[in-house]
């Protein structure tokens, strides 16, 4: 592609010459070429201003795109796959060793679903892990004395028209079902009542009430142990978990932390002490 400076160096060569011929040239014939290379100057330094804006254009459409799911612009999109998968291994190889009346296999598929689902809702899918693990310690069969059942404690004859999908409220116990529904129902709250603290509280049925007793809480504690085993260090998680680790993300930002690109990129947010009176 011709440089700006070709094109007007082009604009000289052909005019100048053609100019230079005065002297078989008549006045109309001088004055002709002189308004055609003054043209030719002009229209070359009118596009030295567009162009520059238009790239400028594309350059910040490009970035937006890149953007799309908050991963770091370095990322290929092999490597983003890879983390992915990365953190799922690092989640299911923690939540078995915690949870060690729990079927293994049923801990994957939740943990395959919860990226999914976290995905689709824009929803933590630590977030989802960390409520499974409050509701139903990964038992997709748990059934509550009030009539919640399946991996996230859902009452199904309440929501029995967001089950339609998967053929009605009996796939309460199926994990990809319990895992959508659950999360649909939790991005409902959230948005509604405007964080996730107060989300939460709705959740687990708190909504009048001063305070969620501490539910809210016993989820983002939940959190911090995965937040710790996806970074790969397992055994520190394990650790939190057996002392009864107490720290969690402040109340102030965890709506935006439910994000599902929490994990998936750059995150310098430190954990501070926590009473449990964040999450009411």
């Amino acid at each position: 592609m011709m440089s700006l400076l070709q094109e007007k160096e082009k604009a000289i060569g052909f005019f100048v010459p053609v100019f230079c011929r005065t002297e078989k040239m008549n006045f109309a014939h001088i004055f002709r070429n002189l308004l055609l290379a003054t043209a030719s100057f002009c229209f070359v330094n009118l596009s030295a201003k567009i162009i520059p804006e238009e790239a400028i254009a594309v350059e910040a459409s490009h970035q937006r795109a890149l953007s799309y799911l908050n991963y770091e612009e370095d990322l290929s999109a092999q490597s983003q796959a890879d983390k992915v998968a990365e953190i799922q291994r690092n989640a299911i190889q923690f939540l078995s060793e915690h949870f060690t009346r729990a079927n293994k296999e049923d801990i994957t598929k939740a943990v395959s679903q919860a990226f999914i689902t976290g995905k689709k809702y824009d929803i933590d899918p630590l977030l989802i892990l960390s409520i499974i693990a409050a509701e139903s310690s990964f038992n997709p069969k748990a059934k509550s004395k009030a009539g919640a059942k399946g991996l996230m404690q859902v009452h199904a004859r309440v929501h029995a028209a967001k089950f339609k999908r998967f053929g009605g409220v009996k796939a309460v116990h199926d994990i990809q079902a319990g895992i959508e529904v659950g999360t649909q129902i939790l991005r409902e709250y959230i948005d509604k009542s405007g964080s996730l603290a107060k989300g939460l509280k709705r959740y687990v049925g708190s909504a009048k009430h001063a305070t969620d007793g501490g539910y809210g809480h016993k989820v983002l504690v939940m959190r911090e142990y995965l937040r710790t085993a996806i970074s790969g260090d397992i055994k520190a998680a394990k650790q939190m978990a057996k002392k009864g680790h107490k720290k969690v993300l402040p109340s102030s930002d965890t709506k935006n932390l439910a994000s599902y690109n929490t994990h998936l990129g750059k995150d310098e947010t430190k954990a501070i002490a926590s009473d449990g009176s964040n999450a009411s």
